[in-house]
């Protein structure tokens, strides 16, 4: 639409009409979309089990003394 036409009141209020209808269908779409992705994502974490992981022992060791050594200046 160039500068210099003028809408009719008519064709103006069809227009926003349009525009309107056009920005709550988009919202809407993006709504679902996003709640599409949140159950594909909620059956995927439900979809895989908790892993259960064996009980493991501990042995607590006995420490074994080492032998001392002796260090002597130098000369």
């Amino acid at each position: 639409m160039s500068l210099h036409a003028q809408l009719s009141p008519e064709s103006a209020q069809r227009l926003a009409a349009r525009d309107r209808s056009t920005s709550i269908s988009s919202f809407v779409i993006a709504l679902m979309a996003t709640a599409l992705i949140g159950v594909i994502l909620f059956i995927i974490a439900i979809g895989f089990p908790e892993k259960e992981f064996p009980e493991m022992a501990f042995v607590k060791g006995t420490s074994i003394d080492e032998p001392s050594t002796t260090t002597f200046p130098r000369s």
